[in-house]
């Protein structure tokens, strides 16, 4: 993977995921908000150059770097990706929720922000994934409440670091 530096909230580059059926790979403009926590890259709110299924020979160089040279282009700044992140529908999947909210909450639209925030219980059957994002969820939304905006950007920039420091991202 390449990707551009300086790092802000965001992890942004190019990613070559290789084939598991072929000698292909597949591009990535990568687009990762760091201010969720992870220790491994998530492509959740990446795109693949072409379609989903274009795969490049590896023996292409041309079209290989041509696909790079798209992603790296076609990467979007941070307030595109908070806007892009922080609009997306209300659904039920707590990733989705959770990342939508932290995006709305940097955008500076807490109103917004606290009512994604506000999830019910987890089931005691769902994976740990969900349970984890949802204390984090339920911690972000009382620091909302009790300490305002700058308190929830404070927490969101010690995850940004922590994932940083996971993925072993220089900043």
């Amino acid at each position: 993977m390449c990707y551009r530096r300086p790092i802000s909230r965001f992890l942004c580059g190019a990613l070559v995921e290789r084939s598991g059926s072929s000698k292909a790979s597949y591009i990535w403009r990568v687009t990762v908000p760091l201010f969720i926590p992870h220790d491994v890259i998530v492509l959740s709110w990446s795109q693949r150059v072409g379609d989903g299924a274009h795969r490049i020979d590896d023996t292409d160089e041309d079209t290989l770097r041509s696909a790079i040279s798209t992603a790296l282009l076609d990467i979007e700044d941070e307030s595109a990706a908070l806007r892009r992140l922080g609009s997306i529908g209300v659904g039920p999947n707590i990733h989705v929720e959770e990342t939508a909210a932290h995006a709305l909450i940097l955008l500076g639209d807490t109103t917004s922000a606290a009512q994604r925030l506000g999830v019910n219980d987890a089931d005691p059957d769902d994976s740990q994934w969900v349970h984890d994002d949802i204390a984090r969820m339920r911690g972000v939304a009382n620091l909302l409440d009790a300490r305002g905006r700058d308190a929830a950007i404070a927490q969101l920039d010690r995850w940004v670091d922590q994932t940083s420091a996971a993925l072993g991202i220089t900043r």
